[in-house]
């Protein structure tokens, strides 16, 4: 079986021409230096009867913004979801993409956006769609004089005190 690695370093943004697709997999990705969508979207049309295993996660949220006096949380990874369908030929799905926003040194970017993906099926199994969401930005605070323990846990943070002000598990939700 290839590695992510390998898979990844065959194929460039935007995926390419797939071949043989009804033997294998379709793989989209979005670098997190790029803030531009692929061609609209994936889509793909099923070449016969069967199934279809669908897995999706959106773009994970940026960094928070620094100060000179400060210290901040990470951004969220993105949502994930699957299904499996049940597909009869000519039936397609289409997919658009979550992107990460535009990469900057000292900004706070926000949320990424979320993977959507919509299925219509021919054969009376339904159509629908999924969406995993986009990961929620980080956070900072900047401060010189209180722990950095307490101006989270004053913001309404989920936190887990360790020994005293200065020592805490702080959670970016």
């Amino acid at each position: 079986m290839a590695t992510l690695k390998k898979i990844l370093g065959e194929r460039t943004a935007g995926g390419g021409i797939e071949q043989n697709i009804e033997k294998g997999y379709i793989y989209a990705y979005s670098p997190g230096t790029e803030h531009a969508n692929i061609c609209n979207g994936v889509c793909w049309t099923a070449p016969s009867d069967g199934k279809a295993i669908v897995e999706i996660w959106g773009a994970g949220g940026s960094g928070s913004r620094m100060c000179c006096c400060g210290d901040g949380l990470p951004g969220n990874a993105g949502g994930y979801a699957k299904k499996t369908l049940a597909i009869t030929a000519d039936d397609t799905i289409t997919a658009s993409l979550g992107m990460a926003c535009m990469a900057h040194p000292l900004c706070h970017s926000g949320c990424g956006s979320p993977t959507q993906l919509c299925y219509v099926t021919a054969g009376g199994n339904g159509n629908g769609c999924m969406c995993a969401r986009g990961g929620y930005g980080g956070k900072s605070m900047c401060t010189t004089g209180t722990s950095f323990y307490c101006c989270y846990s004053n913001e309404g943070f989920c936190f887990k005190r360790c020994n005293n002000d200065n020592c805490a598990l702080i959670c970016n939700v």
